[in-house]
């Protein structure tokens, strides 16, 4: 006999059933104390989801001959892995994306997959968790609805600049980050959207292209970085280009993405150079410090010194 959870996954979702399959389970309702203790509320309901347990209807041949024809068409073949693999594949490549979905469930056959799809969609509201289902899969097709949008404008861009991985330009506002240059920023993009955003392991990629990239020889700070700085990184550009935009309704918001870079960025760069400008200044001050001005009695008197012996020189 299923368990209610496969009985659920299955788009069964019938009270009796449930019931019967723990009566036949020999289940019992737990005594689960809460914080403020067990009360005879509490008490009573037990005692009377144990009895719709125990006074369990057995199915007639009717019932029993529809059942058997669900379990043929209700997928009971499909577990709590199947449906997770099969939840996470929409919300990474959205629901119509159906071939990138049959491949992430990998114990299923893709016309299995196309078929739990179409029963999926049409019964999804009947899951208990189906709010919150909802809201995982459309978080993602949104993600990849922005993405496809901000990698159509970039690729216009790109396309439009002659020599764009030396002359493109990159609109920073005043959210420029203090850590890449703007040539290993045009590097990112310009290769990104030669590979495509969406290709797999497309940042492994871009990290082994910039460690045999000529132009980063000497450059240890980007050859230096992991597939997931170099994916932040992207991320963040990709957010400045669509701040950028005249009709962005995010413009504006530049501190908000100052603070957000700042988090989402490696430790700072070049920080020899750094602390060669502080210490240059540190000895300026040191150095007026050390010889402080005269005061205004003491310079009075140096100057009338001065005068008295240019009048003796006068005379003689």
């Amino acid at each position: 006999m299923l368990g209610p959870l496969v009985i659920q996954l299955c788009a069964f979702g019938h009270t009796q059933i449930k019931l019967l399959v723990a009566q036949n389970n020999g289940w019992k309702v737990p005594k689960n104390v809460p914080e403020g203790g067990w009360t005879d509320e509490l008490e009573k309901k037990r005692k009377a989801d144990q009895a719709a347990i125990d006074k369990a209807i057995p199915l007639t041949d009717a019932e029993q001959k529809k059942k058997e024809d669900m379990l043929a068409k209700g997928f009971a073949d499909w577990n709590r892995r199947d449906f997770q693999q099969f939840v996470r594949a929409n919300e990474r490549w959205g629901r119509k994306a159906m071939d990138k979905i049959c491949k992430e469930v990998e114990s299923k056959q893709p016309e299995e997959v196309e078929a739990y799809a179409q029963v999926f969609w049409k019964r999804w509201k009947e899951l208990d968790n189906w709010s919150s289902i909802k809201a995982q899969i459309e978080r993602g097709e949104h993600k990849i609805n922005r993405r496809i949008e901000v990698q159509s404008a970039s690729g216009k861009k790109v396309k439009s600049t002659p020599h764009p991985f030396h002359r493109l330009t990159i609109n920073y506002g005043g959210n420029r980050g203090k850590n890449y240059t703007e040539e290993e920023d045009r590097y990112i993009i310009c290769f990104l959207q030669r590979l495509g955003y969406d290709h797999d392991h497309v940042y492994d990629e871009l990290r082994r292209q910039i460690r045999n990239e000529p132009l980063f020889r000497f450059d240890w700070f980007i050859k230096s970085r992991t597939s997931v700085e170099l994916q932040r990184r992207a991320t963040t550009l990709i957010n400045l280009e669509k701040e950028m935009k005249p009709d962005s309704k995010s413009k504006g918001k530049g501190k908000n993405r100052e603070e957000d870079e700042e988090e989402e960025e490696p430790p700072t760069k070049r920080s020899k150079s750094q602390s060669g400008n502080s210490k240059k200044a540190s000895s300026k001050g040191s150095s007026q410090a050390a010889s402080p001005k005269p005061k205004s009695g003491e310079s009075s008197k140096s100057k009338a010194g001065k005068g008295g012996s240019s009048k003796k020189k006068g005379k003689k």
